[in-house]
């Protein structure tokens, strides 16, 4: 659950615009990828694309099974052992390390042209 809402904190300062931000955290099923990340470069979609992916939608008041699956919504509003595992915080585990790597090789490329 840490993770979880870390990723949550993470993403909300990248896209600060909620209507832009949801087209990462509002994955529909059947749903195509959506333009924003099918227009970034490849090394930007690789951070952003498993993030799209782990923010299915999960209904848990229309009936939806707790997904075994990392699932964001799941995670924040159905709590159970079956979304708390060992895997899946591995697996919020590495979204968030891998959007701080992200953060921070932007960061790095920022100060290289402001040195240039």
């Amino acid at each position: 659950a840490l993770f979880t809402v870390t990723l949550d904190t993470l993403i909300s300062r990248f896209y600060p615009d909620r209507q832009i931000r949801k087209k990462i955290t509002n994955r529909k099923a059947g749903e195509p990828v959506p333009a924003l990340i099918e227009d970034m470069g490849l090394r930007e979609s690789y951070v952003w694309l498993p993030i799209w992916n782990s923010h299915g939608q999960f209904w848990k008041d229309k009936g939806d099974r707790v997904p075994s699956d990392f699932s964001r919504h799941a995670t924040v509003h159905g709590v159970s052992k079956v979304q708390y595992s060992k895997r899946n915080c591995i697996q919020s585990l590495m979204l968030v390390a891998s959007l701080i790597g992200y953060a921070d090789q932007i960061t790095r490329e920022q100060r290289r042209a402001k040195s240039a």
